[in-house]
């Protein structure tokens, strides 16, 4: 017998019902082979089909035990030998839970003070490593660092279990504890000061290796974080998908642990286009059975096809989702790509839709409202969903044809521990040549990858004396190095640039620079003119301000406290299709408004303060404007409930309880405390302020 028969064998159920025992042969071949993927893989599609089996499930449940997967099994039904295994797979602090052999392992090694890089498949259950951890009581202060902002929002919601012995911090403006988890993004970890740090995690650590995030800059920056707790001295664990190797350096000292142990397999099936995608596309989502990701390129991409799978597809009969499209309606426009879709019982997740918005679509996928889920690359980065399929349509991500170290990310979202054993993936594409990366880490190796920002914020005494002289020809320039140290993520060559532009022309710019408080209108173009010439801004938001004017305007009219709806309608006057201004002023609400403006605006205010004060002349002073186009000028707390599940349509209602000087956690006490009734009348509404209460 081969591992395919074996396979076949227990895949196909009418057979088993015929003849359970020769099912049950199949698996105990399979069990007798030595330890491999392709047992689990035998006896992962024999439990799709476990109850089948009648009174040979004895035989399944013997082979479940050999392997580990304890978590399959049922406690009650154990003899005393398989008991005691069981309970030494349990957790301390979770009862409730049981590891499977390959998460002991390495939990045991982590609890022994041993630095982890682990490299294990999507299913392996890493996020129960970390609540292990936490569980323990073994740490005091701890950090969690996610790629993104909607991963903030579900490991904060799935620790908020431990409040009582942690509090969990998510924002700058939360104060620490004596005893405190901290869930960041890596540009808020440099952003952010620790007194100290027992414990740390950085989730999807592939991303420190410049060639596999894609986004240079951001890869420095989580560099710059790993750097910065790893000198805070404390212990780490490093989580990922499938990597073949890590490169460091004896500066970090770590056990690379590569792990193919899996608690749920996957079948692939190839998908002919035909002559008409779409048309294809269409017939299989509607044939098939289970929640179904269709994985897309990019955002616009994901937009036309959700639009193509509502077509002929009646409108969605559940009451939530009727109380949702008529809030988008509203609020966004009525042939928004996201309100169409949901009008017919299809879920939309990127990157540009509203994080409140993402985590709603989300929720409702999981819950059994949607049975289509339409995604890009951003939902597969960790975000949990309960997916049994997984149509994968494209084979890049925007421009970018991916690798098989993607394809197995992706694909990794078919199958869910406990609940499908099988996943389904159809591929429209054939699958990438199986080759699995070697991952760098430039803040310890100092290779080519490290660029120069991430270079300059190195202690000296880390530098090797190659980067050492890389560094050197920042020294006595125009800017010190403490200027482009406290501009972390920007690059110095745009900064020094910048610079020297402001030094020789000091006298000319001193009236578009030297502003305090709020700018005037011509400042306000100025400084966005200066983006625009040193630092590359017709490149950033996605393209949601065309020119350094548009720009101002935009921010301007920020300013007047316009609703999304406002801005929505005004674009209408310049973009006619109602998806393409949606996209436009959500666009730059997320990207400009929140994050590259401010980011840069005060990296100019550090540089000119330098030019200026060494020509004894009075800088200007941006902070307070910063600060303001940061929160959308609607206060300091509306903008941060938006990562808790509070839209900012809400968080406006939200602002007339609040006081401006108190702090976050005091707004947020307060915020979990008020009646969703007394907040909004629409049934929506309350039911996304009541789930975001729930998280606080």
């Amino acid at each position: 017998m081969t591992f395919a028969e074996a396979r076949e064998r227990v895949r196909d159920v009418d057979a088993i019902r015929r003849d359970p025992f020769v099912a049950a042969k199949a698996v105990a071949w399979a069990i007798a082979q030595d330890e491999s993927p392709e047992v689990h893989d035998v006896v992962l599609h024999a439990l799709e089909h476990r109850a089948e089996f009648g009174s040979a499930r004895g035989v399944l449940d013997a082979a479940v035990r050999e392997l580990g997967l304890f978590p399959y099994l049922q406690a009650a039904e154990l003899g005393t030998r398989d008991a005691i295994a069981y309970e030494f797979h349990r957790p301390r602090g979770l009862e409730r839970l049981v590891f499977h052999r390959a998460q002991a392992r390495v939990f045991r090694d982590l609890m022994r003070g041993e630095n982890v890089v682990l490299s294990a498949p999507t299913s392996f259950g890493k996020s129960l490593l970390i609540d292990a951890v936490v569980a323990s009581g073994q740490y005091q202060q701890i950090v969690i660092v996610v790629p993104t902002l909607a991963l903030i929002d579900e490991t904060r919601r799935r620790l908020a279990a431990f409040g009582k012995m942690y509090k969990v911090v998510t924002h700058s403006l939360q104060a620490t504890a004596a005893r405190a988890i901290y869930v960041l993004t890596q540009e808020r970890v440099i952003d952010r000061e620790f007194g100290r740090v027992d414990f740390f995690v950085i989730d999807e650590f592939y991303k420190l290796s410049p060639d596999r995030d894609g986004d240079g800059e951001r890869a420095t920056i989580l560099n710059q974080a790993f750097y910065k707790l790893k000198k805070l001295g404390g212990q780490f664990l490093l989580i990922g998908p499938a990597i073949r190797e890590v490169q460091a350096s004896e500066a970090v000292s770590f056990k690379f642990i590569h792990e193919t142990y899996t608690t749920v397999t996957s079948e692939l099936h190839k998908v002919d286009p035909g002559g008409d995608e779409m048309e294809t596309l269409r017939s299989l989502v509607q044939q098939l059975e289970g929640p179904t990701i269709v994985f897309c390129s990019s955002p616009k991409r994901a937009a036309q096809v959700s639009q193509s799978l509502t077509v002929g597809v009646n409108a969605s009969g559940d009451k939530t989702l009727r109380n949702a499209v008529r809030w988008l309606e509203s609020n966004y426009h009525p042939d928004w790509h996201l309100t169409q879709a949901l009008r017919h019982g299809v879920g939309v997740h990127h990157g540009r839709v509203p994080r409140a918005l993402g985590q709603f679509v989300v929720r409702a996928f999981n819950d059994g409202r949607l049975r289509t889920l339409v995604c890009t690359s951003t939902l597969i980065e960790g975000v949990n969903t309960r997916a049994r399929n997984v149509v994968i349509l494209d084979n890049r991500i925007n421009l970018q044809q991916f690798d098989y170290f993607t394809f197995n990310n992706i694909r990794g979202r078919g199958g869910r521990m406990l609940q499908h054993f099988v996943g389904h993936i159809y591929l429209f594409h054939d699958q990438p040549q199986q080759e699995l990366p070697i991952i760098d880490f430039p803040a310890f190796t100092q290779s080519d990858a490290a660029s120069d920002g991430l270079l300059l914020q190195l202690d000296e005494g880390d530098l090797t004396k190659r980067s050492s002289s890389r560094v050197e020809r920042y020294r006595d320039r125009v800017l010190p190095l403490s200027v482009l140290r406290a501009n972390a993520g920007i690059d110095p060559q745009q900064q020094m640039a910048f610079a020297e532009d402001v030094l020789e022309h000091h006298e000319e710019y001193y009236a578009g620079l030297a502003w305090r408080g709020f700018p005037t209108w011509d400042q306000t173009v100025f400084v966005a003119d200066c983006m625009w010439r040193h630092f590359g801004g017709q490149r950033l938001g996605a393209g949601s301000a065309r020119s350094p004017k548009q720009l101002a305007l935009r921010i301007r009219r920020l300013s007047q406290k316009q609703s999304i709806a406002e801005l929505i309608r005004q674009e209408r006057d310049v973009l006619t299709d109602p998806d393409a201004a949606v996209q436009s002023v959500l666009d730059f609400v997320r990207l400009w408004a929140t994050f590259h403006f401010p980011r840069l605006l005060r990296a100019m205010e550090r540089i000119q303060r330098h030019v200026y004060e060494g020509r004894n002349l009075r800088p200007g002073d941006y902070g307070v404007y910063a600060a303001q186009v940061e929160s959308l000028f609607l206060g300091p707390h509306v903008v941060p409930l938006e990562e808790y599940g509070v839209p900012l349509e809400v968080g406006r209602k939200l602002a007339r309880f609040l006081n401006q000087q108190m702090s976050l956690d005091e707004a947020i006490a307060i915020v979990r405390r008020i009646p969703a009734e007394r907040v909004t009348d629409d049934p929506f509404e309350q039911e996304l302020l009541k789930d975001a209460q729930r998280s606080m």
